[in-house]
This record gives structure tokens, sequence and C-alpha cells, in this order.
């Protein structure tokens, strides 16, 4: 199995914990995000990471990626028991893809990649409008929906890894959760980073970010 993509990325960082839980062995093949070469569009048309390689098999999207993972290994399962609870997190996966990528991923993107890899300049209205507005109204929400303590459904899952992901590359660019105002997500955020697998990926997070 080969998953192309980069650790930093946090959509190819949700596959590779989820592969590391389900103790599944893989070959990463770095590809940065928008790569358009044509071998890589014949795996992922659309150009984004994380693509799956599986015999014959080719996909792309961490989503279908996950969904296929849970179905071809069930040990280890990344979704709850019930129909309501695997319902909810399906629910907060896409929010946490969708609304928390577009704080958290998008700041670690104009803060960080632009310009250490893309010798770019930050987009500073757009950074300050994810700081005042979409990061608050996003934490807001999120302060609802974690619990009070332990992870969303039992046991660490595709709910808890899709919102952690992308709050790992927001603390990268020292964007952090306020714990006075949002208290419940800010120690949910610690209690997911102190999971192993959290914890292992960050440190080659920040060895990889050391050497740019």
């Amino acid at each position: 199995m080969k998953i192309y993509g980069v650790p930093l990325s946090p959509f190819s960082r949700k596959v590779l914990i989820a592969l590391k839980l389900k103790n599944l062995d893989y070959e990463l093949v770095p590809t940065m995000p928008g790569t358009q070469t044509p071998e890589f569009l014949t795996i992922s048309p659309l150009g984004k990471v994380p693509a799956l390689v599986d015999g014959d098999l080719t996909i792309s999207d961490s989503s279908v990626i996950c969904q296929y993972l849970e179905e071809k290994a069930p040990q280890y399962p990344l979704l709850p028991e019930t129909i309501g609870d695997r319902a909810k997190c399906r629910w907060l996966e896409e929010y946490a893809d969708s609304v928390v990528a577009a704080s958290c991923s998008r700041l670690f993107w104009e803060v960080a990649v632009k310009p250490m890899l893309k010798n770019e300049q930050p987009d500073r209205e757009l950074v300050s409008v994810i700081k005042e507005q979409r990061f608050p109204e996003m934490a807001s929400y999120l302060e609802t929906q974690v619990p009070e303590s332990g992870f969303l459904f039992g046991q660490f899952g595709l709910a808890d890894i899709s919102i952690a992901t992308h709050f790992i590359n927001a603390s990268y660019v020292d964007q952090e959760v306020d714990a006075d105002k949002w208290p419940k997500l800010a120690a949910y955020l610690e209690h997911c980073w102190s999971h192993q697998v959290i914890k292992e990926m960050m440190e080659a997070d920040k060895a990889y970010l050391r050497n740019l």
C-alpha cells in the first residue's frame, strides 16, 4: 500500500494516523499538495493529497481513504458503534475538513508554507479574517461539541483525528486555543495530542520544520 502525501499536510496526517492505529504497513511517497505531474494526476485527478494505491486500486481524498481503511481492516475501529454516533462522527469529520481546515490549516498555509516553501507573502487580510472571525466562531462551535473529558466517542477515533490534525498545524504558527475562552476545547486537544501516535507524528513534524 502506498500513500502519496506529506506528513505536514493535515489531510495526509489524518490518513497516516489511521494507518498507524490499524497497524497497517504502508510506503509514504512524498508528494506536495498541488502536484500536477501526469503520473500523480492518474492517481489523484484533482492533484490533491493524500492519495492511496493498493494493488490495482487508486483513490484520493482523506475521508474516502479512511472509509476504505475502515472496511479493509476492521481492527481498531475508527467509527463508533451506534448508527447515531456514526452519523455524528461523519458530520464532525466533515466540519473539521471544511470549517476547521479553513481556519487552522489555511492559517498554516499562509503564515508558514507560502513564505518558506513558495517564496510568497501571506495574504495579510485573510490572516486577519481567520484570526479575528473564522477561528473564534469555529472554536466556539467546537466548545459545544467536545466532551468534558476523554475522546468524542470512547476511544480515539476518526472524528478526534480529523479535528486534532488541523489544530496541530495551527499550533505550528502559534495559533493557540485560549483556555479561558474555550476551556473544554483546549483540554480536549491536549488530550488528543497526548495520544502516543499523535505525539510521535508531532515530534517528526517539528524535526522537519527545524530543517526548513
